[in-house]
């Protein structure tokens, strides 16, 4: 049931005298926590967004044997799967005639994508997108997910690079370290994105530096690197200049 409307508008009127939510002052411990071995999970945004450990895996699934067909758990799941594990998986989660979340468009090309990636699926997941994004310019995590898992890193660049809200570290940080962006991790001209948020700085002066900087194929040295960026000097793609 819906809050009466004279509550709804009370309760907006209250939540629009409260001070906003320092998010930026959590960057630096979230840069720290990623450069541990195993990580971040990440709840500030109520999903996952690392790739699931087993024993979390486990858990959910002891959840759901305890508590069958909870919305909650369901919800869990699906999300796995759409964003890090087999698409098909939550199509059939999507399909199964239990209550769900309702699901986007974007959401839904975006899925249909993942679980058949035709040129023609692909390109309407990333027109979906970049509308979405076109709307709603702070809500950068689903372009930058869906750039990432398409392979369109040359265009999530400069997107990052210029995007007009550099201090709401908290909307894009997450996105940055899902799996769908290890290519573009693996460009050194991500330590300029890296920079543009705060987080090279705390990299460089902490020393703690994050696990896909110790990646065996990483093809630059994240620290020669990351000298270079506060050096002001161009970063170019590739391995030749910065190994």
């Amino acid at each position: 049931m819906s809050a009466p409307p004279a509550l709804w508008w009370a309760a907006r009127r209250v939540s629009e005298r409260l001070p906003a939510f320092p998010w930026d002052h959590l960057a630096a411990a979230a840069a720290r926590a990623r450069a541990y071995d195993g990580g971040i999970v990440d709840l500030s945004v109520g999903t996952p967004v690392d790739p699931t450990p087993q024993v979390v895996q486990q858990a959910l699934r002891d959840a759901e044997a305890l508590w069958t067909n909870a919305s909650t758990l369901r919800t869990a799941r699906f999300t796995y799967y759409l964003r890090f594990a087999d698409p098909k998986q939550a199509m059939r989660l999507r399909d199964s005639g239990l209550p769900m979340p309702s699901m986007s468009p974007f959401v839904g090309s975006f899925l249909t994508a993942r679980a058949n990636p035709t040129p023609a699926n692909v390109e309407l997941a990333l027109r979906d997108a970049r509308a979405l994004y076109a709307r709603t310019p702070i809500a950068i995590s689903h372009l930058s997910q869906t750039l990432g898992a398409f392979h369109r890193e040359e265009e999530l660049f400069p997107i990052l690079l210029n995007w007009q809200y550099p201090d709401k570290v908290d909307l894009v940080t997450d996105v940055l370290f899902r799996p769908a962006l290890s290519n573009f991790r693996h460009d050194p001209r991500f330590m300029r994105v890296a920079a543009r948020f705060g987080l090279l700085e705390y990299w460089r002066s902490s020393g703690n530096w994050p696990d896909f900087c110790f990646d065996a194929d990483l093809p630059y040295d994240c620290k020669k690197v990351a000298a270079a960026v506060t050096r002001g000097e161009a970063i170019l793609p590739g391995k030749a200049q910065h190994s």
